[in-house]
């Protein structure tokens, strides 16, 4: 079998396979001092990782030269039909406005655990029947946790915002889940024996995404229940991992250089480029965050971390929020859709 790596193992063993690990381990340390993510920790874990995160996604799209005009006309329409769409919902009811979000956020998380999965099985020459129980059981390490959180009550966090969940407290259905989601992982786990004993070779990266997904969801969302646990395992394991493959992809290219040099040639072809792609990822985080929370959130905490000289000061924005809301969701609704395109259609780029 061919090396299952992408472009460097100990590169992508860093940032792509032990996040997810870290942060469950960090959790178990931390969960008895602290339950609650701090102004501080809101800012390195939510902003400089989170919300980072989804602005990658330019370096494959937006900075990107060269796109096709159909992949032109989808960038330049997609933003807009999302404020507008936004707005209407928002409209409609605030609470479905963001519970609707959410659902997209746990869909886009989940999915990206099954990219990285296949991403990494892609060279193994398996039967059709083992490659659907490998799809299950990457899909049920990340999906049976989110579903046992919609069968208890007693979370005491939530994905966006409070009660954006629809819950249904079921003991008894919570319990056979539980059940189902242990008898997948030994199961899996005894497959992975056997064919690697058979095979004699073992695929360290494919495995370690389904046991770090497996541990950190089921960690963060069942086993522990803090904000700070849910909000580690959660973001540490998902925006890491995702930032590290975009830059992997587009670097493995060894795209031409243009005449005219961008950032898309600058980030990928100086030593110093992986610096200029975290500035630009990090600048646009603080700028989104800080519109958030000058114009919406009003926490004294949050502008504290952000705006720590007073730059700015909170405005009372509420009769507009019907239009700011949805256009400052823009970004990571566009980030979740534009998601699975890009990565659908360019597949064999990766």
């Amino acid at each position: 079998m061919k090396s299952p790596w992408l472009y460097n193992a100990p590169l992508e063993s860093a940032l792509i396979l032990l996040p997810a690990f870290l942060s469950t381990l960090a959790v178990w340390l931390l969960s008895p001092h602290f339950t609650e993510v701090t102004a501080l920790g809101w800012l390195l874990l939510v902003v400089l990782v989170d919300v980072s995160h989804v602005y990658s996604t330019l370096l494959k799209t937006y900075l990107k030269p060269g796109q096709s005009s159909q992949r032109k006309t989808l960038l330049r329409t997609m933003p807009l039909g999302i404020w507008i769409g936004g707005m209407l919902l928002y409209q409609l009811d605030i609470l479905w406005f963001w519970r609707c979000i959410a659902y997209l956020a746990v869909y886009h998380f989940i999915r990206q655990q099954y990219g990285f999965y296949r991403i990494y099985a892609r060279n193994e020459n398996t039967p059709k029947s083992i490659r659907f129980f490998d799809s299950l059981a990457i899909y049920s390490a990340a999906f049976l946790p989110v579903l046992m959180w919609h069968l208890r009550d007693d979370r005491e966090f939530y994905w966006m915002i409070k009660d954006d969940f629809l819950l249904f407290p079921q003991p008894l259905l919570f319990h056979i889940v539980q059940v189902l989601f242990f008898l997948i992982c030994f199961a899996y786990i005894l497959k992975e024996l056997i064919f690697s004993l058979r095979s004699r070779s073992f695929n360290i990266p494919k495995n370690a995404i389904w046991l770090g997904t497996a541990l950190s969801w089921y960690t963060g969302i069942i086993v522990l229940n803090g904000d700070l646990a849910f909000t580690l395992t959660n973001v540490l394991a998902h925006g890491i991992p995702y930032m590290a493959l975009v830059y992997i992809s587009e670097k493995k290219q060894q795209v031409p250089l243009q005449k005219k040099r961008g950032l898309y040639e600058i980030i990928l072809r100086y030593r110093t480029g992986w610096i200029v792609f975290i500035a630009i990822l990090l600048v646009a985080a603080w700028t989104e965050e800080s519109l958030w929370n000058t114009f919406v959130w009003h926490e004294e905490d949050k502008k504290a971390v952000l705006d720590p000289a007073g730059l700015f000061s909170l405005q009372d924005m509420r009769g507009w929020w019907g239009v700011l809301v949805p256009l400052l969701i823009v970004p990571q609704v566009t980030h979740y859709l534009l998601d699975a395109y890009i990565w659908r259609i360019r597949k064999n780029e990766v």
